[in-house]
């Protein structure tokens, strides 16, 4: 139980870990290079991530809801496949 316990901790820590790398690359980039980081990096399709710039930029979607989108994205390709 207790190595259950440790073992779920130490997921959410690797998590976490990545979850603020993917932030921090989300948030070095703009405008094109972020529809071409998403595009590219992240596999989301070109009409997404154009609409996915345009909301940060307008401020209709904040990084946090970026990272969100972008992740929940990934994870319907890889079930898809």
């Amino acid at each position: 139980m207790r190595k259950d316990r440790l073992l779920l901790a130490e997921m959410e820590a690797v998590e976490i870990q990545e979850r603020a790398a993917h932030r921090a690359r989300l948030d070095s980039v703009r405008e094109v290079n972020l529809a071409n980081l998403l595009f590219r990096g992240y596999g989301v399709d070109l009409p997404t991530a154009r609409r996915l710039v345009i909301d940060r930029n307008q401020g209709n979607i904040s990084l946090d809801g970026l990272l969100d989108r972008v992740l929940e994205i990934q994870r319907q390709r890889r079930i898809n496949q």
